[in-house]
């Protein structure tokens, strides 16, 4: 079970694309293999190397407006 809403997932997931670190392509494949391993999509991205946990927290904050 995701803590971030499905709102801020897909914030966070265009903001990922749009600053150059994840293609459209990758984070289709990437949210493909979280849902068939069951592990939650932002806890797949850090935990497989995808993005930093610095940059989940930098974009998490941006998407909430802190």
């Amino acid at each position: 079970m995701s803590v971030l809403s499905a709102t801020l997932q897909n914030q966070i997931s265009e903001s990922l694309i749009k600053d150059g670190l994840l293609s459209k392509n990758d984070l289709d494949k990437i949210q493909h293999d979280s849902e068939t391993q069951h592990v939650p999509f932002m806890s797949f991205l850090v935990s497989n190397g995808h993005i930093s946990s610095e940059d989940l927290t930098k974009y998490t904050a941006k998407a909430n407006k802190l």
